[in-house]
């Protein structure tokens, strides 16, 4: 048998094994433990509040409070745009669904306070 049999029957059996494995364990995910999975799960688990100036972009950019729930459960967490070492924290979250809009929201102890709205038109609104 010749090396490239040899391989060929190696990647065959990887293959079939990588299949098994998808078939037995696809419903066991493992996005509960990826940290954009995590910072949502920990800014749900807190009390919502609103800065005066998210109200006000708010009702500008006629934002409901379920629009800002879809917003943090559907959508990415932009860690590269978001203060994650300062002291309190600050996240972006940033949904495919809502043409670049962005919130930013800040973790307290007990609360998470929406702080702003990052939009192409919130320079419109005068807030």
């Amino acid at each position: 048998m010749t090396f490239t049999q040899r391989l060929s029957k190696y990647f065959v059996g990887i293959f079939i094994g990588v299949l098994i494995s998808f078939a037995l364990f696809s419903n066991r995910g493992c996005g509960k433990w990826l940290p954009g999975t995590r910072v949502k799960s920990t800014i749900n688990e807190k009390n919502f509040s609103y800065t005066e100036r998210a109200n006000c972009l708010m009702t500008c950019l006629k934002i409901s409070k379920g629009d800002v729930q879809s917003m943090i459960d559907n959508g990415d967490v932009r860690f590269s745009e978001s203060e994650t070492h300062e002291d309190p924290k600050f996240y972006i979250i940033e949904s495919d669904k809502t043409n670049g809009l962005k919130v930013k929201i800040e973790l307290q102890d007990s609360t998470s306070v929406i702080q702003d709205f990052l939009a192409p038109k919130a320079a419109d609104c005068g807030c």
